[in-house]
């Protein structure tokens, strides 16, 4: 996965994301639209957008961390890599796990440093623990065996959070949780899972570009705004993520709404989603299904067709193959960087305009395509636009010269991959 291009806007201290440079943050952001909202409803056409009218891309500001926030899997005790200890609490410095197990009844605040262990490292151990209050603090979670530590009601500022082998942390019925950084590693017992649940906050950072968090984070049910996830495998539902960034090898999505984002991922499914202004820096694969998208571009995936199952795509950039069924398209760009076949088995095409890289389109008997456009010279090759045979498409009042009669396609016919 190619490392995200990063760029600083001077004199913000947070991360965000903006669609058209610095002077952009704190747009309003566009609610869930039903499908089939915004297509003209009468028989006049609106203008099709330009082939270059293309939407800058958002810009992504990394905040700076606080100097307290130390990564702990650096520190070897000597002064190369100093680790300060408090010694205001002696719960500060170490804790050791035994199943069941409760965490202290007053939660140590403003450590400099927490370490949490399992008493016997061969053996599962799991503890829950309420009211957990840390400040620029730095806290270690080690294991060797299973490890499973609960949070409820944390309020967690300016910390860094190290999870190192087979450690569960959930956190849940937390709000406040600002300014916090993860780092996850696999040792021989296991991979780290983080948890988070009922929460929300901002600023929060896992992994990092150089470094992925190397197991599985799970946000569910909660709201987090100017925040990063770089990790293995990113798993969000009813989540709303606002102006922040998702970088991870596989992504699954449900019932999440992203808005002025940007995405890169090996392998992404969304589902019964809204993506608002979202960027697709890089992908390998990528389905949308019942997603309804606003103002987003989608750059080429490499390894396979970006497929959309429903819903409502509106404005925005789509570059690479296509696979579309039941999707509403409306007011979108294809193919403008990259070379574009795109295969749409059933839904509806109106005022989109066909760029220069665009170099075929494959229609099924289920599909309207009204008031559309193409660049000069696009499309103009012999059976570059065709339809399945004995079932021509809908087309009315296109200005594209290749969609005034389109012509049965020849063998070998496009496979439908989702079952009518």
């Amino acid at each position: 996965m190619k490392p995200l291009q990063l760029r600083c806007c001077l004199g913000l201290s947070a991360v965000l994301l903006a669609t058209g440079g610095c002077n952009s943050v704190g747009q309003g952001l566009v609610d869930r639209q039903p499908l089939g909202a915004g297509l003209p409803t009468g028989g006049l056409c609106k203008d099709p957008p330009m082939c270059s009218a293309k939407a800058a891309a958002p810009l992504v500001v990394i905040k700076e961390l606080a100097a307290t926030a130390v990564d702990l899997s650096q520190c070897d005790g000597n002064n190369a890599h100093p680790c300060a200890v408090s010694a205001s609490d002696p719960n500060c410095a170490s804790w050791e796990v035994e199943s069941p197990a409760m965490a202290p009844k007053h939660p140590p605040l403003y450590c400099t440093e927490l370490q949490v262990r399992a008493k016997d490292p061969k053996s599962a151990a799991s503890a829950a623990w309420s009211d957990l209050s840390l400040k620029h603090s730095n806290m270690l979670i080690e294991a060797t065996s299973p490890l499973v530590l609960e949070l409820d009601n944390a309020s967690l500022q300016d910390c860094f959070i190290s999870l190192q082998g087979p450690v569960t942390l959930r956190i849940s019925n937390s709000t406040g949780l600002n300014d916090l950084q993860f780092s996850g590693a696999v040792n021989v017992g296991g991979e780290p899972h983080l948890e988070l649940e009922h929460s929300d906050g901002g600023g929060l950072v896992v992994g990092s570009g150089k470094q992925l968090f190397e197991g599985v984070v799970s946000i569910a049910r909660s709201v987090f705004e100017q925040s990063q996830l770089h990790a293995r495998d990113v798993q969000l539902q009813s989540v709303r993520w606002d102006r922040s960034l998702i970088d991870a090898t596989n992504a699954s999505l449900i019932d999440t709404k992203l808005a002025l984002g940007v995405l890169s991922s090996e392998a992404a499914v969304i589902s019964a989603s809204n993506l608002l202004h979202l960027q697709v820096e890089d992908c390998g694969s990528l389905a949308l299904i019942d997603t309804n998208t606003v103002e987003s571009n989608f750059h080429a995936c490499s390894l396979d067709a970006l497929r959309v199952y429903g819903g409502l795509v509106n404005g925005g950039v789509i570059d690479g193959p296509v696979e579309s069924d039941a999707a509403a398209w409306d007011s979108v760009l294809f193919g403008v960087e990259a070379a574009s076949d795109l295969t749409v088995w059933s839904g509806s095409m109106e005022t989109v305009q066909f760029c220069s890289q665009t170099h075929s389109l494959q229609l099924g008997a289920e599909v309207g395509v009204k008031c559309s456009a193409c660049a000069a010279g696009t499309l103009k090759k012999t059976g570059s636009v065709c339809a399945v045979p004995n079932q021509p498409p809908q087309l009315d009042s296109n200005t594209c010269p290749a969609l005034l009669k389109v012509d049965d396609c020849k063998d070998p016919l496009p496979v439908r991959q989702r079952p009518p």
